[in-house]
């Protein structure tokens, strides 16, 4: 959820070739697929392991923020990557 994925896909438009954006893209859906059958999992899991949602929600928001900052330093990179 949020705006990862259409920061994703259109980086991914940007700085991929034309003959190697389809393989780009299976990947980009494959991990996508992934996080949405699992991401429910791991979240049952943080919630018995860590003694609750409260805690648990708060580690959630923590990796938003680190996947934030991540797309945050993209910025600093694309520009020599769309070269």
């Amino acid at each position: 959820s949020g705006c990862t994925g259409p920061i994703v896909k259109s980086t991914l438009q940007n700085v991929t070739l034309p003959n190697a954006r389809g393989q780009a893209f299976s990947w980009l859906n494959t991990f996508d697929d992934f996080g949405r059958g699992l991401g429910p999992v791991f979240v049952a899991m943080l919630i018995i392991n860590l003694g609750g949602r409260q805690i648990a929600f708060n580690v959630g928001v923590g990796g938003w923020i680190l996947c934030g900052i991540f797309n945050l330093c993209i910025f600093f990179t694309v520009r020599e990557d769309e070269e």
